[in-house]
């Protein structure tokens, strides 16, 4: 169909549209994170005093994770903006937190291996779902995980294919040659694409 205005590309407007329309609550925070993916992660957040977010997006999982705790949720997402110079993900993310009455997250506003270094406390529940191709995945796994104290959890998103996650991506063959079968780290749940694992040493 081309350009709808000058400068303007059908993705660009329908992320106008859909922020005009969450603006008039008429929209919720996109999500890629199934119903029973969510209660998962929630399920864990309910024990966790120190929550990290690798991709927040709208902030949809941000919020509901920081509902479930009385500790902190560090969200940690570039807020890449589009042709326009504006983050929708990062104005609605906000905005929905505002609206929600939670103000025990913190925004990172960063790529995951940035700021990496500028959480130094340890972790109860690590969610990775930031960019998915192997390499990054990999990355995220070295730079976060041994932040997460002995006992506590790492939740994996997108490493099993799922109705939210029909494709072969990184996150998957990361999780099956690297994740898997390790001693110290043992898989406790799962649902959808989304695994929990256990930190064991």
């Amino acid at each position: 169909m081309g350009y709808l205005f000058p400068g303007v590309k059908n993705k660009d407007m329908n992320s106008m549209l859909h922020f005009i329309r969450f603006c008039l609550h008429i929209h919720s925070p996109a999500t890629q994170v199934t119903k029973q993916e969510l209660r998962l992660l929630i399920k864990y957040a309910y024990h966790s005093n120190t929550i990290v977010e690798l991709g927040c997006y709208e902030g949809n999982t941000t919020v509901a994770l920081a509902k479930a705790t009385q500790g902190i949720v560090y969200s940690v997402d570039p807020f890449t903006v589009g042709r326009l110079g504006i983050s929708y993900g990062k104005i609605i993310a906000t905005t929905h937190a505002k609206r929600s009455r939670v103000q025990n997250i913190q925004l990172i506003e960063k790529l995951s291996w940035e700021a990496a270094p500028t959480v130094q406390v340890p972790i109860d529940l690590l969610f990775i779902d930031a960019a998915h191709t192997y390499d990054a995945i990999s990355r995220d796994w070295n730079d976060w995980t041994p932040k997460i104290r002995v006992g506590g959890h790492v939740a994996l998103h997108d490493v099993r294919k799922a109705i939210n996650s029909p494709y072969e991506v990184g996150f998957m063959q990361f999780f099956e040659q690297v994740v898997k079968d390790r001693d110290d780290y043992a898989e406790v749940e799962a649902v959808d694409s989304l695994a929990i694992l256990k930190k064991l040493a």
